[in-house]
């Protein structure tokens, strides 16, 4: 999406726009007008602000529900996190066997959800 189109959408002027792109101040009215436009979860664009990544938010269907997809990256990220810290916590495994153990819980979770997303599509 092109910053024009951003701009229209979320009826910002582009003044505005380039202060939230410079990191200047805005209300925060003016982030829940520009968040559901970039289909980012509220308090994305300040979590931005502070270093963070925003946080995806995508419409399910006409309900109006939102979610928050998983990305593949987070996946690795999270769970390959908190299987290593089970490992630590529990176990008296090498590190090398917790990478290891890691990556094949990573694995198979995303070929889980692959399979799943092929189901889907066959549906």
């Amino acid at each position: 999406m092109h910053k024009i189109d951003v701009v229209r959408e979320a009826g910002l002027t582009p003044i505005t726009y380039y202060k939230i792109e410079n990191g200047d101040p805005v209300r925060e009215t003016t982030y829940a007008k520009i968040e559901p436009v970039l289909r980012w979860a509220v308090g994305s664009c300040l979590a931005v602000l502070g270093g963070d990544e925003p946080t995806l938010a995508e419409p399910m269907g006409a309900s109006g529900v939102y979610y928050s997809p998983v990305t593949p990256g987070d996946l690795e990220h999270r769970v390959g996190q908190a299987v290593t810290n089970a490992a630590i916590a529990v176990t008296d495994l090498p590190a090398p066997q917790i990478r290891a153990l890691k990556q094949a819980v990573v694995d198979e979770l995303l070929g889980r959800g692959a399979d799943k997303e092929n189901r889907e599509r066959q549906a």
